[in-house]
């Protein structure tokens, strides 16, 4: 059974935190952010970690004590994220912040992305394509007679935003939030006089636009791209693992950077950013994946991938 647990915290003022680290512990696993939050995690197996956990969060009360900092403990919660089947035991641990229980929830709004307690993110697919709908309305009711070129440029600043925003986070993995999430294009796509009555693959092409679909794994490439080419912060990709072959070897299938699949027992883990992009990944040229910037990798990989795309 995984569980894991985060206390969010809300402080009243902005303030530095970075000594908030050395104050649960060195082995304190802790997320803080320059809006003056905080989350404090731990993995839970038993009852034990549980108050490992909790110890970590009194030093954090202690920390706020020092610093005269009030904590809103109305604003501060617990969750946690589990597989379908886990021990309840360890889920009926309440932790406190200066004595007072804090509210455990099964779902919470992070960073605009609405976590659930397995992960489905079916909340937030269902969240953001009502809003996606809602924009759609908009332009419908603002613009009676669109040309193809203004309906390119409205659409792409004030709809698909709202279902890209963070998919690489929520990437759906069920068919049915796929499909979903694919039918705000299929209705958008309706509004242009001429198109209406064409399938949906004659108005993509009609519009020059790729599918949803494709856009979400577009978007997992590009920031895979850039782990792999160290854009990010080293520490933050240590679950990254990939063969380099640059010793002027190369495979004959392949290229240098070719990723190293894991192997999952649970469906939740074979989704995990990195597994799921596999195959993908290790399809794509050398001469794509060797690109010597994201936006030449972009344009390689739109070449390779063009058919699939529409």
């Amino acid at each position: 059974m995984l569980a894991f647990y985060g206390i969010i915290a809300k402080n009243q003022v902005i303030i530095y935190i970075n000594d908030l680290i050395e104050s649960c512990g060195d082995d304190a696993k802790i997320y803080l952010f320059a809006d003056d939050d905080a989350r404090l995690y731990n993995h839970i197996k038993c009852i034990m970690d549980a108050e490992i956990l909790q110890t970590k969060n009194d030093k954090f009360t202690d920390w706020a004590h020092r610093w005269l900092v009030k904590l809103s403990t109305k604003q501060c919660k617990s969750m946690s994220f589990h597989q379908w089947h886990y021990d309840t035991t360890t889920n009926s641990f309440t932790y406190k912040i200066e004595g007072v229980p804090l509210e455990h929830v099964e779902s919470y709004s992070d960073l605009g992305v609405l976590f659930d307690s397995f992960l489905l993110f079916d909340q937030h697919i269902s969240k953001i394509v009502s809003k996606a709908y809602s924009t759609l309305g908009v332009i419908q009711r603002n613009f009676r007679e669109l040309s193809r070129e203004c309906f390119v440029v409205l659409y792409k600043s004030l709809l698909r935003p709202h279902v890209e925003y963070a998919n690489t986070v929520w990437a759906p993995r069920r068919m049915c939030d796929i499909e979903k999430i694919e039918k705000v294009q299929m209705r958008a796509t309706k509004l242009i006089r001429g198109l209406s009555s064409r399938s949906y693959e004659e108005r993509l092409r009609a519009l020059e636009l790729p599918t949803l679909c494709y856009r979400q794994l577009r978007g997992d490439m590009i920031q895979l791209f850039k782990y792999v080419n160290n854009k990010y912060d080293a520490n933050f990709v240590l679950q990254l693992q990939y063969k380099s072959v640059l010793e002027k070897r190369y495979d004959t299938k392949g290229h240098r950077y070719k990723l190293v699949p894991q192997l999952c027992k649970y469906d939740l883990r074979k989704r995990f950013f990195v597994n799921r992009l596999v195959k993908v990944w290790n399809s794509v040229p050398d001469d794509v994946v060797s690109a010597c910037s994201v936006n030449s990798f972009k344009s390689r990989f739109d070449l390779i991938w063009h058919g699939f795309s529409l």
